[in-house]
């Protein structure tokens, strides 16, 4: 499958007016958003000085917490070694929890760890099945995923008319490596 890398800590809907020692009261408290922005701002260095450390300690703290959002970010410091040792096993373990809590994010990754064989053995009938899900979920790289099982007929029956659907989903999702492949496969035909 194509791959394509969510990045930690995408900072949706996080307020840096909030005052670190707020959150980190609130993080104390057990509120897992809390320890997600804290994560987030250790991460970025904002409002605080970057540290990778902390910033991999609060997202795992969120993650535990049960916020799936936290759980994407720890699997991405997992992945990347970033504020503790790599782990490609605990990476995927967090993106799988992530994934069961309805994260499409970490669907779309657990879909790529099996298409990679990273922390988890190579399986494209399970890579195609969570990037289904993520695609399901409304994930545009879930779909380009999809879409490209189908036209190389990786973990799923090869089918031309399927990728292209998948691909102009994905496309209008704003996803520019599927709709390049969209005209590709429709250039080509079924």
């Amino acid at each position: 499958m194509k791959k394509l890398l969510l990045t930690a800590f995408l900072g949706l809907g996080v307020a840096f007016g909030a005052n670190i020692q707020t959150l980190t009261q609130q993080c104390e408290a057990n509120n897992a958003k809390a320890c997600w922005d804290l994560g987030y701002a250790y991460n970025e260095g904002k409002g605080v000085t970057r540290n990778l450390t902390k910033a991999f300690e609060f997202a795992k703290k969120s993650c535990d917490l049960g916020y799936a959002q936290g759980c994407v970010d720890t699997a991405g410091l997992y992945e990347w070694g970033q504020g503790t040792s790599k782990n490609l096993s605990k990476a995927f373990e967090c993106n799988k929890k992530a994934c069961d809590m309805g994260n499409a994010g970490g669907c779309a990754n657990v879909g790529l760890a099996y298409d990679n064989g990273k922390g988890v053995a190579k399986d494209l009938s399970k890579a195609f099945e969570f990037a289904k899900k993520a695609c399901d979920m409304g994930n545009a790289g879930g779909c380009t995923n999809v879409g490209f099982a189908y036209s190389k007929g990786e973990g799923v029956k090869k089918d031309i008319n399927a990728a292209k659907n998948y691909y102009k989903k994905a496309c209008g999702m704003g996803e520019k490596n599927a709709c390049k492949n969209y005209k590709i496969v429709l250039k080509r035909g079924s």
